[in-house]
């Protein structure tokens, strides 16, 4: 993701757990043009062949109209020479113009030493 002003912040790993931040600040070209437009936090999880995320992230429009929020979850687990994935995501906007949910789920084969 990129945003404009924007300050970001990734942890170092502890544990298999990674946690990234960012906000996004407002400037002259937004409306109201102080404070926060965009901000987000992503956390994962890692730990051999089981990998956990999620994140959030909520963005004002420029004009200061509307607010897009987003969710997402996600998880995944390798057996033998296949990876196997489950996915949750939405996105809904304040101004009713967006409403959006979906579940997925796929595997993928893997190559040794993946």
């Amino acid at each position: 993701m990129r945003s404009n002003n924007a300050i970001a912040y990734f942890t170092p790993t502890y544990r298999g757990l990674p946690v990234q931040f960012m906000v996004g600040m407002r400037d002259a070209t937004t409306k109201p043009s102080n404070g926060l437009q965009f901000y987000n936090a992503v956390f994962k999880y890692i730990n051999g062949p089981w990998h956990l995320a999620a994140g959030y992230e909520q963005q004002d429009n420029a004009t200061g109209t509307s607010t897009q929020k987003v969710f997402t979850v996600a998880t995944s687990l390798r057996l033998s020479a296949a990876r196997f994935y489950l996915v949750y995501h939405t996105e809904t906007r304040s101004d009713h113009s967006q409403n959006v949910a979906m579940y997925t789920a796929s595997a993928s084969s893997v190559q040794p030493g993946e």
